[in-house]
């Protein structure tokens, strides 16, 4: 049974677009609560899950509310009209229980649709809500009283029936921006959906021909979740991991994987005869690490809940790539489910792995030692551990062959879902060994296992480069990349078996494969590349993959994607032979290598960045590719810092307008600006369009953060994109990374082509620089070691002596000018007044007391353009920036660093020295009590003389 719900209120004077899935569109009311308005449904009591398709829907109807106290007629046979929502609700009830269903689908229902209905009948007081399930009681649990989309109230107002969110499960099993309706009837059917606002929800009812309409809305709802679910494969699958763990599949269904592991261990040890361990609870375990593992075993961020903490052991090992665009072959080869096939390799087990036992004394102390690797005895078989992930490894490999000479497209279905299953839970296996809230945790063992990994990994690459004298060019975890220097793709072939040769003589259950050919490739960093990789070399076809770039992650706007795709492109040979966007084709296989000279790359690069700068300027460029996108990982009240988060500030505001919020939602908001016209109107008192919470353009990016419905409602003449924004934090940082093996261009012209200040993002590029290399002492004594006058030498001082706060007015005639000119000066340039030295020596202390304080506060900025928060929070431990999704690291500000303090006490002192010799004594005594320039010879070979 598929159920889709639109919710409405008597009074709708707020008019926010419903967003999420289940086709539920949602209002607040003076009360603010919600109330159903409309549901749709369809039942097939015979359904199959392995042959679902549409024509399987035999059964359906529509219930609408009729809110307006009239009768309305519908012009549709299978629709029903109540006069209220307690009869509306009790008519779903009764529907419920005479179609008895097995499944419940729709989508989003646990984090909202079921929520909503147990609300509403509990309001009600109605006494049948217990017949959306099959255990009959009278008395309903407390608990549900407040909502808030939890698993547990939809699973006891539903007990007894299978319950399939697909909300859950394409988060589960897709990667997308968001996961509305709308998104995935696009990605999986290409099929639009028309969203309804509230304020046509209500004129729906103002004519009996819109109410059909909008059943007939609510129906194509129900039906597009039923589409999603079935392409989603979602009920077969969870039941093929519901069979192959021997769990509950409304389990399988929640995505409880750490659950799925666990039974299916616990199955395998009692066959054997072991006793397994009990669960502890979170707060039983004295070192309790929350690590969120993905279905390969790695760690991951979660999408939602608390943030996660760092890994109670180190990963995968990460080589630092040659950083490069690369034109010959590139070989991509990986192991095979390593880190199962590790645990085959060396029969690594509960049982074979030594560990201290929990009540040993020594376990404490030893809280961070890794095992051994398990000894085999000569004719030992494998113990349970290994014996379970054989059996899953085989039984996919059998399955596969069978999907290989099946030509019945339903069996083939089945095997390629099994296949699926099988592989799924292989590759987990590994994930309950470090997950803490796990009965088989096993913090040892896992940290034995990534350690095994990295050692593989390493010796993996000091073959390859020192006994076949290839050039490795990036490793990760599993996998290497050979730059084989060839263009002919046979040979590059030889080379990749040699290798496999090589590296698989040497275990027996490792296995090393080539993965893909890469035709082209652009390494820039860690977990950062993007390749044309060959698919077909005869038919010349071939497929973009881009892998951790700014473009595959939601919080870029699709105008910064495209654009980076546009560069990207351009710079691996694809063909892209005008300034304007290319068409999203897939078809690769025209590789235009003429337009790959350097200076045809860098003139086209240029002029498209410039006509995509000229269409954001005449407001060319449509809302949608504006939005940016970010999840909550917590409610929106329970962030400490939410006036600095766009997506909280955006979260609040859709709350207060009736919006249903929950942590894991994904936020979409644009930052925006008023109007000029609106901003003069409104100081002048005559605006009366202007909210109040739209504030100024000097607030802050999150106060002026809007969600896209916000913008569309008030209109292009109260409020616009800002456009200087994006170009500076969204188009022009991934750009210049995207662009940082091109010569012939940088962040300078990347600017200057975007309309914006070039010197300013050339300084900027010149102080990050200068923070990230620390405190250079040899550059400070070559700078003073050059013939050169003062204010050159010390340039970057004076620049920022510049500011207002550090200059010097004249008391007679209020002319301001530069602190170091008005040392050079004995009087005021404009009305020959006195400088006297007393002011100067005032001015100096006040001056370095202030750069001194500023320099001890300890504000530190991301050097990740896209972020570049200042904040005073210090992660222990680390430089990573502390804030959500951000990947950059902190580093002083450059006027801030040791180096520019002692400059500018420099610069002060030798000004002063050459023009003011009585002043001099200031900036003296400062420079005296900075130990930037001394080196402690003593305290540097102390270490020596201990070793001595």
């Amino acid at each position: 049974m598929s159920l889709s719900i639109k919710t409405n209120t008597m009074k709708a004077s707020k008019a926010p677009t419903g967003k999420g899935g289940s086709g539920i569109l949602t209002a607040a009311a003076a009360t603010a609560q919600h109330e159903v308005a409309v549901v749709a449904y369809y039942h097939n009591p015979t359904l199959d899950v392995d042959e679902a398709s549409e024509e399987c829907l035999r059964r359906g109807g529509c219930s609408l509310r009729d809110v307006c106290y009239s009768c309305c007629i519908v012009l549709m046979q299978n629709v029903v009209v109540e006069s209220s929502e307690r009869a509306l609700l009790s008519h779903l009830a009764a529907m419920v229980t005479r179609a008895d269903p097995d499944i419940i689908l729709g989508h989003n229902i646990f984090g909202f649709g079921l929520d909503i209905l147990a609300q509403r009948m509990q309001h009600h007081k109605l006494p049948a809500w217990h017949k959306f399930s099959r255990l009959k009681s009278k008395k309903r649990d407390g608990r549900g009283n407040a909502g808030g989309g939890s698993l547990w109230l939809g699973r006891s107002l539903t007990a007894g029936r299978l319950v399939c969110d697909t909300y859950l499960s394409a988060r589960e099993y897709m990667r997308m921006t968001t996961y509305d309706l709308g998104s995935l009837s696009m990605k999986l059917l290409k099929t639009a959906r028309a969203p309804v606002s509230l304020d046509s929800l209500v004129k729906f009812y103002e004519d009996p021909r819109a109410l059909s309409a909008l059943a007939e809305h609510t129906l194509t709802d129900a039906v597009l979740q039923l589409r999603v679910g079935w392409a989603l494969q979602v009920l077969s699958l969870t039941r093929q991991l519901t069979n192959l763990a021997g769990n509950l599949w409304s389990h399988s269904l929640q995505n409880k994987r750490a659950e799925r592991n666990e039974i299916l261990l616990v199955h395998e040890f009692h066959r054997k005869k072991f006793i397994v361990p009990d669960k502890e609870r979170p707060g039983d375990r004295k070192s309790h690490q929350v690590d969120v593992f993905d279905e390969n075993g790695d760690t991951k961020a979660a999408t939602a809940g608390p943030r996660r903490k760092k890994a109670a052991y180190a990963g995968g090992l990460v080589l630092e790539p040659k950083a490069g665009l690369y034109d010959k072959l590139v070989l991509l080869l990986d192991f095979n489910s390593l880190y199962p096939s590790i645990i085959r390799e060396y029969n690594i087990c509960f049982t074979t792995v030594e560990r201290l036992d929990a009540h040993d004394s020594a376990l404490e102390e030893n809280a961070g030692a890794i095992p051994e690797l398990p000894k085999r005895a000569p004719g030992e078989g494998d113990a349970i551990l290994p014996q379970v992930i054989t059996r899953l490894v085989e039984s996919r490999k059998d399955v596969k062959k069978l999907l290989k000479t099946c030509s019945n497209p339903k069996t083939g279905n089945q095997l390629d879902i099994r296949q699926k299953a099988l592989k799924l839970t292989a590759n987990s296996m590994y994930g309950c060994l470090g997950f803490s809230n796990s009965r088989f945790y096993a913090k040892p063992i896992a940290a034995l296992i990534t350690r095994t990994g990295r050692e593989t990994l390493q010796a993996t690459v000091d073959i390859v480069e020192n006994q076949l004298r290839l050039d490795v060019v990036y490793g990760d975890t599993d996998s290497i990349f050979v730059h084989t220097g060839t263009e002919a793709f046979d040979q590059a072939m030889r080379i990749g078996a040699q290798i496999m040769a090589e590296i698989n003589k040497r275990y027996k259950k490792l296995e090393l494969d080539v993965d893909g050919v890469f035709k082209r490739l652009l390494l820039l960093k860690k977990k950062k590349y993007a390749g044309v990789k060959v698919i077909d070399w005869a038919q010349g076809i071939a497929e973009k993959e881009y892998k951790g770039l700014d473009l595959v992650r939601r919080d870029w706007c699709p105008l910064s994607k495209k654009m980076g795709d546009e560069v990207l492109r351009c710079l691996l040979g694809l063909r892209a032979e005008s300034p304007t966007p290319a068409s999203s084709d897939n078809g690769l296989a025209d590789v235009d290598r003429s337009a790959q000279e350097a200076e045809h790359v860098v003139e086209w690069l240029h002029d498209y960045v410039k006509s995509i700068s000229l269409k954001m300027d005449n407001d060319e460029i449509p809302l949608e590719d504006y939005v940016i996108t970010k999840a909550l990982t917590k409610m929106p009240a329970d962030y400490p810092d939410a006036k600095s988060q766009a997506h909280v500030m955006v979260a609040k505001s859709m709350m207060e307008s009736g919006h249903v919020i929950r942590p894991g939602n994904e936020i979409p908001y644009v930052i925006t600006r008023l109007v000029e016209s609106a901003t003069k109107a409104d100081a002048d008192g005559d605006s009366d369009t202007k909210p109040a919470t739209l504030g100024n353009d000097s607030q802050s990016v999150a106060a002026r953060a809007r969600s896209p419905d916000e913008v569309r409602k008030l209109g292009s003449s109260v409020i616009q994109i800002d456009t200087q924004w994006y170009k500076s934090h969204q188009i022009h940082p991934p750009l210049v990374r995207l662009c940082a093996p091109v010569s012939g261009t940088d962040a300078a012209h990347l600017a200057e082509c975007l309309g914006l200040d070039p010197s300013k993002f050339a300084s900027i590029g010149m102080s990050n620089n200068n923070a990230g290399d620390g405190d250079d002492i040899e550059a400070v004594m070559a700078s003073l070691s050059q013939n050169i006058d003062i204010d050159t030498k010390y340039s970057d001082a004076r620049k920022f002596l510049a500011g207002s706060a550090r200059q010097y007015k004249c008391h007679k005639c209020k002319t301001v000018c530069h602190i170091a000119d008005a040392i050079k000066q004995k009087e005021c340039v404009k009305c020959s007044a006195e400088i006297s030295s007393a002011l100067i020596r005032n001015l100096l202390t006040l001056i370095l007391r202030k750069v001194t304080r500023e320099a001890g506060l300890g504000w530190v900025r991301c050097d990740d353009e896209g972020c570049g928060r200042v904040t005073r929070q210090l992660p222990l431990g680390t430089s990573r920036c502390p804030f959500g999704g951000c990947r950059g690291k902190l580093q002083q500000l450059p006027a801030h660093t040791n180096r520019a303090v002692h400059e500018v006490l420099s610069y002060l002192r030798e000004l002063t020295a050459k023009h003011r010799p009585e002043c001099e004594s200031i900036p003296a005594q400062y420079l005296s009590m900075n130990a930037y320039d001394v080196i402690n010879i003593t305290a540097l070979f102390s270490m020596f003389a201990r070793g001595g």
